[in-house]
């Protein structure tokens, strides 16, 4: 079970879990007594199959959970440097205006 996406390791264990009770049914339909039942191979490698398919999609949620939380942390950061930049906007230092040659020498007259 490498598959990653969760829809894929839903449909698998549908695929698994409709399997499963189907197997089942059939071997109750032969008046298989219930203690053989539970020994089945094919019966017990569906329900392992099922188990891992469950396992899979707790993983996959509690990766989803994850994303979600690192990305509602990102948005709160950018939301603070944004109204952070905006606050401690200055208006931006002038350089000293030069003066001309003829106003230096007026001043110093």
């Amino acid at each position: 079970m490498s598959s990653k996406t969760k829809e894929i390791v839903q449909t698998q264990r549908k695929y698994y879990d409709a399997a499963f009770q189907n197997r089942r049914a059939e071997l109750k339909s032969l008046n298989v007594e219930h203690g053989k039942i539970s020994k089945d191979p094919q019966l017990r490698h569906l329900r392992a199959k099922v188990r891992q398919a469950n396992r899979r999609l707790l993983a996959i949620s509690k990766i989803e959970k994850q994303m979600e939380a690192l990305a509602s942390r990102k948005r709160e950061r950018a939301d603070g440097e944004r109204a952070e930049l905006k606050s401690s906007k200055k208006p931006a230092p002038q350089p000293p205006k030069k003066k001309l040659k003829k106003e230096k020498a007026t001043t110093a007259a």
